[in-house]
Parts: structure tokens; sequence; C-alpha cells
């Protein structure tokens, strides 16, 4: 016999569940399949820390912050993402920002966790781009 089933389950809490099946045919029941390891998260990652940069800075910036452990974060200027990373098992992350324009630019970071929930938007943090000392000077 062969085939495939799908099932849902509701009212499953958070946490780490160990999911295993049997089939029972005839008034008989099989052993039970292997149990498949299933986390549960519904809960969206804080939101992150921008710690770097900080004061004026040329238009290529490395910008660096704390999130949830293994998230995927994203740092945006409005709407726009400029950046991504990682953060590691400890929380860190860093990512560099090209900007095309000099003058002030207020960044945000939010942090998205392995089951997809995307967490709120850090405070912002001003940072003043020089492009024409970043440019340098032609003899």
């Amino acid at each position: 016999c062969s085939g495939g089933y799908a099932i849902s389950v509701s009212g499953i809490a958070e946490g780490a569940h160990a999911i295993a099946a049997s089939v029972t045919r005839g008034g008989l029941e099989s052993a039970p399949s292997s149990a498949l390891a299933v986390l549960i998260d519904r809960t969206a990652p804080a939101a992150p820390t921008i710690l770097g940069p900080t004061g004026p800075s040329a238009p290529r910036v490395d910008v660096s912050g704390q999130a949830e452990a293994n998230a995927d974060v994203s740092v945006r200027e409005g709407s726009t993402t400029l950046c991504t990373a990682i953060s590691d098992s400890n929380g860190d992350w860093a990512c560099q920002v090209q900007f095309q324009s000099g003058g002030s630019h207020t960044l945000t970071a939010t942090a998205t966790d392995l089951a997809g929930n995307e967490g709120p938007a850090s405070n912002g943090v001003a940072i003043d781009v020089d492009l024409i000392f970043a440019s340098g000077f032609d003899d």
C-alpha cells in the first residue's frame, strides 16, 4: 500500500514537538513512523538594535548591531532595503551600505526569524554622509 496523506492540526502550543504517524487498517495498527522534530514558532523577534556606525561617514558604511540569533536582518532607509545580514548565534550582525547621496540619512533595521515572523523596526539611527571628503582630492 502506498500513498500520501495530509492533515491539518490546530491548537499545538509553541515549542519543540515530535510527531509520528501510524496507520490503522482492518483493525490492525502499524508501528509508528520515526518521529519528525517540529518547532512551532508564532512569536516575532524583538526589534534589533543598530550599534554602528557613529559620526560622519563616507558613502560606503559598515552597519552593525544585535538581533535574535540566526535572524535575517534588513537595514532600511524608509521603505528601501539598503543591506541585509544574518545574525550569528550570539545575535551579532553586520552589513555594508553604499549611499548614493550625501547628507543626513536615518536607518532602521528589522529582524525576521527562521519561522518567517518579522519583528518591529528598530529605533532610527541618523548618520551624516559626506561624499565630498570620501571622493578624495585630485592633483
